[in-house]
């Protein structure tokens, strides 16, 4: 087998596994990927065509919600909201999750009695320094590489993903913990 073909398999294996982990976690919760947008919006303002890093309240109740695989599906799901929209907010979300921990604390479109019923989107709304929050961001944009189409995709894509270069390196690090063959691939 060649170089390219094993790490094609390789990230293949990795994009389905994440995939087959988010059908089972969504049915384990009764989640419809398809929906959660839709519900998420009805609890949350989202933020309008914006910067991206506006996002980062929406990406922090993701964070908050939902297991890794699962949640990168719901952020994804949130492209239908596309045409009504006039934006993709998928794309904003993405951004927005590199921004969770710098924009903690700050003020965000989150009606706090709504957050307050969920301690843990509340901690990471308001609390600078919280690990859990980082490394759940971390694994969040890993996982988000290992779901292009293919791996040279990925490859092309992974340079221009990140605004925040601190963000940028701990996901080299990760995506080289996940497949040290197929991260050191993707990261150039």
């Amino acid at each position: 087998m060649t170089q390219m073909n094993d790490l094609t398999l390789r990230y293949s294996t990795l994009r389905r596994e994440s995939q087959k982990n988010a059908s089972s976690q969504a049915m384990e919760r009764g989640v419809h990927i398809s929906d959660e947008p839709y519900a998420i919006v009805k609890k949350m303002d989202i933020p309008g065509n914006v910067a991206g890093e506006e996002f980062w309240g929406i990406a922090s109740y993701i964070l908050a919600e939902y297991p890794t695989d699962l949640g990168f599906q719901v952020a994804s799901a949130f492209h239908r909201l596309s045409p009504g929209l006039g934006y993709d907010p998928f794309g904003k979300i993405m951004v927005g999750m590199q921004f969770v921990d710098r924009k903690a604390g700050s003020s965000c479109l989150v009606r706090v009695s709504f957050a307050k019923d969920h301690p843990a989107l509340f901690s990471y709304l308001t609390e600078r320094d919280c690990p859990e929050r980082t490394e759940k961001s971390i694994d969040f944009l890993a996982n988000a590489t290992f779901q292009f189409p293919s791996v040279e995709h990925a490859r092309q894509i992974f340079p221009k993903m990140f605004v925040v270069p601190e963000v940028k390196a701990s996901v080299t690090d990760r995506l080289i913990e996940i497949d040290p063959v197929v991260g050191k691939y993707l990261v150039g």
